[in-house]
């Protein structure tokens, strides 16, 4: 059995949340975190039971953003702009990731592909939005705030250079049903002046001021170096795989309560017609035990026959 196979099932997920991070960052301390999560990556990514990868992929996610025994990896996705290595790392899991929208959104925004963050949110809206996806952007929304992505909280402050972190951001929480992830969120966003900020950096720039930009380069208005339109592609066909395994799961439950509530009802009638029939059985026996009954009009009740009684004298 392989170590994916104990993670199935009940028992299986279970196991996953107790032990399974802490399996996952030990071969990754052993192996190397590139080794590991690309291996899991090729495995998941043809792995038929759609829900059960994309259970996988949101563990394996959150280990990739909060275990120190990955930062190796982490550091090389910021970096996959600029690094073979990152780029190669980046299109492994990419595939992989599709399995969960929250996932993958972290993933690019790891890697700082905003413009692509984008497309993903607004092809978000043209699926099936259901009530999974919703909590993956949820718990997207509260990784936002762990140490991972501290850089991103501060590009926030530089609007004119990540137009797109903005309007990604601020699609999340269009998504976003007004819960507490959605008044974190705004909180946070509300916390940067968009408008203030562009101003002083207009009037910088204006100022002959280049220091901030030669500290960080401009960043590219189109990501030229992976097939972002064939990554979108493959997301959206996964996306659109798991809301029909989905939609069968539904009818599959509503068929499972249609089935219990006909049976239920079949019951309840069998109870209601032997409590019917104990009632007459009672009734009939009452009526054979106590004897012959009174006429309505108060005369005696008929002897017995003759037979009987000259039988009973013998």
């Amino acid at each position: 059995m392989s170590l994916l196979d104990r993670f199935r099932g009940d028992a299986g997920l279970i196991l996953l949340q107790k032990g399974g991070p802490l399996v996952i960052r030990r071969l990754c301390a052993a192996m190397g975190p590139e080794v590991v999560f690309r291996e899991f990556a090729s495995i998941l990514d043809a792995e038929q039971d759609l829900s059960f990868a994309s259970t996988m992929v949101q563990a394996l996610n959150l280990i990739l953003l909060t275990a120190g025994e990955v930062r190796e990896l982490r550091d090389s996705l910021r970096e996959a702009a600029s690094s073979s290595n990152g780029t190669t790392n980046f299109t492994a899991l990419y595939s992989c990731w599709s399995h969960s929208a929250g996932a993958l959104l972290s993933l690019c925004l790891l890697a700082q592909v905003y413009s692509h963050c984008c497309d993903i949110i607004q092809n978000l809206s043209t699926l099936p939005l259901g009530a999974e996806v919703l909590v993956q952007i949820d718990r997207l929304v509260q990784l936002l705030e762990t140490p991972a992505f501290a850089f991103l909280r501060l590009q926030l402050l530089q609007p004119s250079r990540h137009p797109d972190l903005l309007r990604a951001m601020y699609g999340l929480l269009m998504l976003l049903p007004q819960s507490s992830a959605f008044k974190t969120l705004a909180a946070r966003l509300n916390a940067v002046p968009a408008v203030t900020l562009m101003q002083l950096e207009s009037m910088q720039q204006q100022a002959g001021s280049h220091k901030s930009s030669k500290q960080q380069p401009q960043p590219q208005q189109q990501q030229h170096w992976a097939d972002f339109d064939s990554l979108l592609r493959s997301f959206v066909a996964r996306q659109q795989d798991h809301a029909v395994e989905e939609e069968r799961r539904r009818l599959v439950i509503e068929g499972l309560r249609i089935e219990e509530d006909i049976q239920k009802e079949h019951m309840q009638q069998a109870i209601a017609a032997a409590v019917e029939n104990s009632g007459r059985s009672s009734a009939d026996g009452a009526v054979s035990i106590g004897g012959a009954i009174p006429a309505a009009d108060g005369s005696p009740a008929p002897a017995a026959s003759d037979g009987i009684a000259s039988g009973a004298l013998v």
